[in-house]
């Protein structure tokens, strides 16, 4: 049988997220603090999301999210 696809990875998701996690983006701090400079840690909050997303059994609905 010959060859029958080719996957690209596409920023090397394949292998693991761009800028070594997931979620939030490897760019989100800087995203941010160009809206919010004053902001000085972003751990507390990245760790509370981390925990609500493996806490969680599905995804919410858009509707629930934007209201």
């Amino acid at each position: 049988m010959g060859l029958r696809g080719v996957m690209f990875d596409a920023g090397g998701v394949l292998f693991g997220p761009v800028g070594g996690r997931w979620n939030p983006r490897y760019d989100f701090e800087c995203i941010v603090l160009r809206h919010r400079p004053g902001i000085a840690s972003f751990a507390d909050a990245i760790a509370a999301g981390q925990r609500f997303l493996d806490e969680s059994t599905t995804t919410p609905a858009a509707a629930t999210i934007t209201g």
